[in-house]
């Protein structure tokens, strides 16, 4: 989902309320949590949770959202970002 990963969270709520599959996979085998984990941005990893994206979810190759942001250059997550469900 590009607006996840573009910081959009009104659109990210708008393409849910149409019925968006939140667990698709991209071409690359993304989701838009582990976009979102891999780019380190918070508040959009935070909004996917609470609406019903999968943290488990493995994709083709067996990586999840966790491994997505482990795998980045954006290592550190400040304090806040902490999710409360």
């Amino acid at each position: 989902m590009a607006a996840a990963t573009a910081g959009h969270l009104e659109a990210i709520d708008a393409l849910l309320a149409l019925g968006a599959d939140i667990d698709h996979e991209n071409k690359d085998g993304q989701t838009a949590l582990m976009q979102c984990a891999a780019r380190n941005l918070s508040e959009q990893c935070a909004s996917l949770i609470r609406q019903g994206a999968s943290i488990n979810y493995e994709n083709r190759f067996a990586r999840t959202a966790l491994l997505a942001a482990a795998g980045s250059a954006f290592r550190t997550l400040p304090a806040t970002s902490y999710v409360t469900i």
